[in-house]
């Protein structure tokens, strides 16, 4: 009885880039994201933003990272193709990689001062997944700036994801054969 609960009790182990080549990721999350105005005005300003994040690792190993991103009237579509460990141009003044760290895929936003680090932790073996998202300041400034969807740069005091719903499957998000 202990040995079953030890191996149904342990954490999934971690993914590996090859493991998750044919793999399709698909999120939805929601956060709010407190500003302090980059106008002059003294009052914090919030908002939600909404995410739907379709992610696809082909089979040579490259990254398809679409994004469906609202806030309020402003909407963008985002999306990137590349190679594990290495960065794209992304929107609004953004650098975009993706790779795989301490067993999870990890995709690194750089923006105008800071980042935007999320997280997918997968388990294969359960075919789950979960989805989080959090700022880390310019280690050089102190800031997360971002140039926001409607133009302005402001300063990113806070973001708390509300909810976020992720789900895994095998073959591509994106073919229209499935």
């Amino acid at each position: 009885m202990g040995l079953l609960c030890v191996a149904l009790c342990t954490e999934a182990d971690a993914v590996t880039l090859d493991e998750l080549k044919g793999y399709s990721i698909e999120a939805h999350a929601t956060a709010n994201n407190v500003w302090k105005h980059s106008q002059g005005r003294d009052d914090p300003m919030s908002n939600d933003i909404h995410v739907v994040r379709k992610i696809y690792v082909s089979l040579s190993g490259r990254v398809f990272d679409y994004a469906d991103v609202t806030a309020g009237m402003a909407s963008e579509h985002e999306r990137a193709v590349l190679a594990p460990n290495a960065a794209a141009s992304g929107p609004r003044q953004q650098m975009v990689a993706w790779t795989i760290e301490d067993g999870n895929l990890i995709g690194i936003s750089r923006q105008v001062e800071g980042f935007i680090i999320r997280t997918v932790t997968i388990d294969l073996a359960r075919m789950t997944c979960s989805f989080t998202a959090v700022a880390r300041p310019d280690p050089a400034t102190g800031r997360v700036v971002m140039m926001k969807l409607n133009g302005y740069q402001d300063e990113l005091v806070s973001t708390t994801v509300r909810s976020a719903d992720c789900t895994i499957r095998r073959g591509n998000i994106f073919s229209t054969d499935q």
